[in-house]
This record gives C-alpha cells, sequence and structure tokens, in this order.
C-alpha cells in the first residue's frame, strides 16, 4: 500500500502531462488503482501450475501426438532433404 500511495502522484502528474480529456484521466487513475488491488491478491505457484500443465499434457494423450508427429517430421524432412 505504501508503494502504490508514492506511485499516485507520480501517475498523476505523468497523466496530467498526456494530451487527453478528463474522462480518459479519470479512467487510467482508476484502471491504475485497481490494478494496484487486484495485483496484491494473486497467489502465483508456477512450479504447480506448470506441474499440473504437465499432468493435463500426459493424460490428455497429447504427449503421443508430439511424439509421433516428431517421428513424421523427420521422416519428411529426410525425404526433402537434398544430400
Amino acid at each position: 500500500m505504501i508503494i502504490s500511495n508514492l506511485l499516485q502522484p507520480a501517475i498523476n502528474g505523468l497523466i496530467s502531462t498526456l494530451p487527453i480529456n478528463d474522462s480518459m484521466q479519470i479512467f487510467l487513475w482508476k484502471a491504475m488503482l485497481n490494478s494496484s488491488i487486484l495485483a496484491q491478491k494473486v497467489d502465483v505457484d508456477l512450479w504447480r501450475d506448470v506441474q499440473n500443465a504437465w499432468y493435463n499434457f500426459v493424460q490428455s494423450g497429447q504427449i503421443w501426438a508430439l511424439i509421433l508427429g516428431f517421428i513424421i517430421g523427420y521422416f519428411i524432412r529426410g525425404m526433402y532433404t537434398i544430400g
């Protein structure tokens, strides 16, 4: 909250220098305040997200499509390379 209190005057000064109307300034100001509130409530666990994505990739059978695509692509590349 302290950082957002420090940023508010700076951003207000930057927004006021832009050649836009007052309604756009109000919109940008509210968007900045809402994003700082939302950013504080995010729980990010990157490793868990990667594990869930990999588990879904394997469970849905997409890994077999990837392996088959590599094999077929290798053979097609071999047919069209010169030398």
